[in-house]
């Protein structure tokens, strides 16, 4: 029996701490798991085994029998009493909440989940109602920032003073145009909105509410870090209320509008316990669509810049050949986006409750002879980033050709559990006592991603000065700055 490989410390390691021991521990040593203990000054430790290889990371996504989803109900329990959001452990609360999200979207006009989803998921795909309403954001956020760039009076002046060439707008596509428009979306889908004067400090606003509630949930399991789990409770109890405030005025076609609409047939001793299920689906999807999905469309920049093949020579990224990477997005929008979001998602790892002792065989064998114990309540750290990368199901390195990551679709894993098959499962809710749970929203966000693409062909002579520019950040999605040409400027004085 060989040894168990263990390290320790006050609190879950960063993201570059996970890299290096995983590098070191794993790869190197050809481990299955690799085990971290959390001993906090104040409360009990807490074992953390990471899981990194494709297959394994996989099948315990699809592991009920051993592993639960306790940890959510601990980390994202914040919002006061009774909440409990979708990948809540507790059968009963999932069951309901589902039931209830389930009646909502099937009201006229009915929101299907699978809206897109064809055999080839190709350039002709209908988005219907998400595609039409997420092509209404862009086009919003798309004036709101030619405007911007048309007022300034001060520009033009100059350079008709100075007869300049044609100058150039920088705008960050992350915070002024992608976050902007899942906010959008958050408003006129979800039904909830928050005050600001106007959309982007609205977004900035509700990122902030949901920032530390995701912070808590990914960087704290366990709820070690007190003074996170403070900031997170004291933030989401307010972006609960605001929920519940949306909830008296919201439009009726508006998904919090439709789960207002159920009341009528509960008692009244009952409508609060509803308004509660509704603010408990409203934090959550409020949450994917404007944190996760604007986070992906990060993702998916980050992986242009870095992975697209462009030629050596130019240090940046030209118009010309951004929008050729958007045409090619468009002839295959979802191996295009599950190929980019593959090496830049939105979470690099997901975690599981063991439910019951069990043991892993720890190396990468034919015939493994060393075990790992793990007990009851301890934590798995799926760590679907690197099982992502997995260089033995995936060789290369860089970016697959759409036909090759169709026939990898069932190892892709940025999503949760591969819904492979969806043709297969058409109800609106699945079981909630499946251990299969694939992420719920994901054709909602393909077809939000590819018309965020698409819209940034509105900006005239959009480009980068240099690539690598990239800058990461947990809490907003990170930053990249592009250059767009003002279109109120005469086109034959371009630079």
């Amino acid at each position: 029996m060989g040894k168990e490989i263990k390290a320790h410390g006050m609190s879950f390691p960063m993201k570059a701490v996970q890299s290096g021991l995983i590098t070191h521990h794993m790869t190197a040593k050809n481990k299955r798991v690799f085990t971290y203990n959390i001993k906090p000054l104040l409360g009990k430790p807490l074992k953390v085994h990471f899981i990194a290889s494709n297959k394994d990371v996989a099948n315990f996504l699809r592991d009920g029998e051993n592993l639960d989803l306790s940890n959510y109900d601990l980390s994202l329990g914040t919002g006061g009493a009774n909440s409990n959001f979708f990948i809540s452990a507790q059968k009963s609360v999932l069951k309901e909440q589902w039931s209830r999200l389930n009646q909502a979207l099937d009201m006229e006009p009915r929101l299907d989940r699978f809206t897109g989803e064809t055999p080839s998921f190709g350039k002709d795909a209908d988005y219907g109602f998400i595609g039409d309403l997420a092509e209404d954001a862009v086009n919003v956020t798309c004036a709101k920032l030619l405007e911007s760039s048309i007022s300034d009076a001060s520009l033009n002046s100059r350079y008709k003073f100075w007869k300049k060439k044609r100058p150039v707008q920088e705008i960050d596509i992350i915070q002024d145009y992608g976050n902007v428009i899942t906010y959008y979306l958050v408003e006129k889908f979800v039904g909830l909105t928050v005050e600001g004067k106007d959309l982007s400090s609205k977004a900035k606003k509700l990122r902030f509410m949901m920032g530390p509630m995701f912070f808590n949930l990914f960087i704290n399991p366990g709820a070690k870090r007190p003074l996170i789990s403070w900031v997170s409770n004291l933030i989401s109890k307010k972006y609960k209320r605001q929920i519940l405030k949306c909830y008296e005025t919201a439009s009726p076609d508006t998904l919090l509008g439709r789960l207002k609409r159920l009341e009528p047939q509960y008692s009244p001793e009952k409508i609060s316990e509803h308004q509660t299920y509704a603010a408990n689906i409203i934090m959550e999807i409020a949450g994917s669509v404007h944190f996760l999905t604007g986070s992906g469309f990060a993702g998916i920049i980050k992986s242009i810049d870095e992975l697209e093949d462009l030629p050596k020579e130019e240090p940046g990224i030209s118009n010309t050949q951004f929008c050729k990477i958007i045409d090619r997005v468009s002839e295959n929008p979802r191996e295009k986006i599950d190929e980019y979001l593959r090496h830049n998602s939105p979470t690099d790892f997901i975690f599981r409750t063991a439910r019951k002792d069990f043991t892993i065989n720890t190396l990468i064998s034919s015939n493994p002879t060393d075990v790992v114990n793990i007990k009851k309540g301890d934590l798995l750290c799926l760590l679907t980033g690197f099982a992502s990368k997995d260089n033995s199901v995936f060789s290369n390195p860089g970016l697959n050709e759409p036909n090759q990551s169709k026939c990898l679709r069932h190892k892709y894993l940025h999503f949760g559990s591969p819904d492979i098959n969806p043709a297969k499962r058409r109800s609106l809710y699945p079981d909630p006592s499946a251990p299969h749970h694939p992420c719920f929203g994901q054709y909602w966000a393909r077809a939000i991603l590819h018309k965020m693409l698409l819209g940034l062909r509105q900006f005239d002579g959009i480009h980068t000065e240099t690539r690598g520019q990239f800058k990461s950040n947990p809490l907003n999605g990170g930053t990249y700055k592009m250059r767009i040409r003002p279109s109120n400027l005469p086109s034959d004085k371009m630079s």
